[in-house]
């Protein structure tokens, strides 16, 4: 197994308040994106014009946006993969049961294992609900993914303030902004940089990290149960590398210490 100093990608787990953003930007991020491609075009002034969309088309573009949530919430709340949340069939699903069943041939099934796992009460309640208003059969996907699936998360990440685009030149190197805020030359490309002032990224599967150290932070959860609500085979893949560690709960934890021995006047 490769230490943590060999993996390619250092990541973070998110906040409660950047998933409060990344859903909030997740669920109005198809309309963003159309009204974004249908301003393509600015004013004289640099204003955009003005574009009404119609209820169908907004109820349309919402009901998208809750089918974008519904997949991050597969990834933050139950810890699936990528790969893993595009295999997921209705038939894998116990809603009654309140029970998500693992397949050895998911794609991105990693321990190829059948696994019952349980569903959390938010989650059970999400997918209780689309299933209500898209009704399927139990051989159909839950959630595919497209080859669009990484822009559009990316693209919500830059809504929620949590990355943000930076402009390039041919060489790969940024380019600065001037005073009025705009890029000093012209940018070959823009690029979004997810790393914070650490170095650490937040891509995808820092969902899945996040899953991870909420359940690491959780009171009464002890080790074996993360290890194996994360399908790991080791507590230490869990905990050496999934299980963020953060100052308030480090302060939490300090300040639970027993109290030492009282010292010698």
């Amino acid at each position: 197994m490769k230490s943590p100093a060999d993996r390619r990608h250092v990541r973070r787990p998110l906040t409660d308040a950047e998933i409060e953003s990344l859903l909030a930007a997740a669920l109005h991020g198809p309309e963003r994106r159309t009204l974004r491609r249908i301003q393509n075009r600015h004013r004289k002034d640099g204003t955009l014009k003005p574009i009404t969309l119609s209820d169908e088309v907004l109820r349309r573009l919402l009901d998208e946006g809750r089918h974008q949530i519904l997949r991050y919430r597969l990834m933050l709340d139950a810890g699936l993969r990528k790969s893993e949340v595009g295999s997921l069939t209705w038939g894998d699903l116990d809603l009654e049961g309140e029970t998500l069943t693992t397949r050895p041939w998911w794609t991105g099934n990693k321990n190829g294992k059948e696994e019952s796992l349980p569903l959390s009460p938010t989650l059970l309640a999400k997918l209780r609900a689309y299933k209500l208003a898209h009704p399927s059969g139990p051989s159909e996907r839950v959630t595919p993914i497209t080859s669009r699936f990484l822009w559009k998360f990316n693209e919500d990440l830059v809504a929620a303030g949590i990355a943000r685009r930076v402009p390039v030149d041919k060489l790969g190197k940024p380019i600065e902004f001037g005073s009025d805020g705009h890029p000093v030359a012209k940018p070959w490309r823009w690029r979004v940089r997810k790393t914070d002032v650490s170095g650490r990224v937040v891509d995808l599967h820092a969902l899945r990290h996040t899953f991870a150290t909420r359940l690491g932070r959780t009171p009464g959860i002890d080790p074996k149960t993360v290890q194996t609500l994360l399908r790991h085979s080791t507590p230490m893949l869990s905990f050496g590398i999934y299980v963020h560690a953060d100052r308030e709960r480090i302060r939490d934890a300090v300040k639970r210490l027993s109290p030492l021995p009282a010292s010698p006047t």
